[in-house]
């Protein structure tokens, strides 16, 4: 039997082997011009130190201009059980990921960034999990890394959990997303400039019974390049960024409302993702600075005194570093107090590192 049903396959151009047996996780890899980076990023993948039937490669190319399409072929000639190439129109990520999704037919589903690359034991420290069964999402930690490899960022493991754990990362990467869970729970992507893996990250964890699981693995490593989309849009704050930020906090919000969701972490996390838009904004001068705050956290008014007087503002909740409370503290009790213009000229000095 195909790997794809016929409605998966219609209006593709496809190249596709039949694997032997059914696997287990289906690794989604939107790419786009991304010819420089795929030996390193599918290399990872061959080299999972789980056997090769346990997964499956779902390669989109995205209309690229430049050898993208080749490379993917070469290798799905040479791997043709393990590796499935889909050639389409520009469509973008979101709708990318959105379509793959609804083409894959194994239980699990994780993302790979075409610049990005796994752990050797990423899926082995995943699958293994001691309570698979009961979870819908498995969460590793990731390592954000410069182009030459140098680690500039580590976010988790999460051995333990904890009330905040699951918003730590906020990319759908370094993540198993139980299949089923995911489609019968509508979580998919906003076609959106800003923020379409927050936006897939909250609506995840927002979901009916969200069951999320914790390993103790760095698993990913998401890499710098200064060439991406999210990297160019984010060198200065732009009219368009702006609007993008501001969005995106808009968006979380009325999913939050649209869920009937009342819960003091969930609201927290709003809180963060405003401090955190706020501290990259890289604002060119100190009124561009102000007013963006002023914006980003109007658009947190739905929530009322859950945002002001949010309990998880003073108390740092289990599972969210020491040294991202305070920081996030800072800005969110500044700009609720009144006092961001006293410490707005030290976060635009800092943003210059960010």
């Amino acid at each position: 039997m195909s790997y794809f049903s016929e409605s998966a396959q219609a209006g593709l151009s496809l190249s596709a082997g039949t694997p032997t047996q059914q696997p287990r996780v289906t690794i989604i890899l939107p790419a786009y011009n991304g010819a420089r980076f795929l030996d390193r990023a599918i290399g990872s993948v061959l080299a999972q130190t789980v056997s090769r039937p346990t997964w499956v490669l779902m390669a989109i190319n995205d209309g690229s201009t430049d050898d993208t399409l080749d490379i993917l072929r070469d290798y799905q000639e040479r791997y043709p059980d393990n590796i499935v190439v889909i050639d389409q129109e520009n469509h973008g990520v979101a709708r990318t990921r959105n379509d793959a999704i609804r083409r894959t037919q194994t239980e699990w589903l994780t993302f790979l960034d075409q610049d990005d690359y796994f752990d050797d034991t990423f899926l082995e420290s995943m699958l293994n999990h001691h309570d698979l069964d009961e979870c819908d999402v498995v969460v590793a930690g990731y390592v954000h890394r410069t182009l030459t490899g140098k680690g500039v960022e580590k976010i988790g493991p999460f051995p333990r959990g904890g009330a905040y754990a699951r918003w730590m990362n906020t990319g759908v990467w370094g993540k198993l997303h139980r299949t089923t869970f995911v489609i019968d729970n509508d979580v998919d992507f906003s076609d959106t400039q800003f923020g379409e893996d927050t936006g897939f990250t909250f609506l995840e964890n927002l979901a009916a019974g969200p069951r999320v699981g914790f390993v103790a693995s760095g698993g990913y490593n998401w890499v710098i390049n200064p060439q991406s989309v999210s990297q160019t849009m984010h060198v200065t704050l732009t009219p368009r960024s702006y609007e993008g930020f501001v969005g995106l906090v808009k968006r979380l919000v009325s999913m939050r409302e649209d869920l009937g969701v009342s819960d003091p972490i969930v609201d927290f996390h709003l809180l963060c993702v405003a401090a955190y838009c706020l501290a990259h904004s890289r604002a060119p001068d100190k009124a561009s600075f102000l007013a963006f705050a002023d914006d980003l956290f109007a658009a947190l008014t739905p929530l009322g005194q859950s945002a002001t007087r949010n309990p998880y503002i003073a108390s740092r909740p289990d599972g969210m570093p020491r040294v991202a409370h305070i920081l996030t503290r800072i800005m969110i009790s500044a700009q609720l107090s009144g006092k961001m213009r006293r410490i707005a000229p030290a976060v635009m000095f800092v943003q210059r590192f960010l």
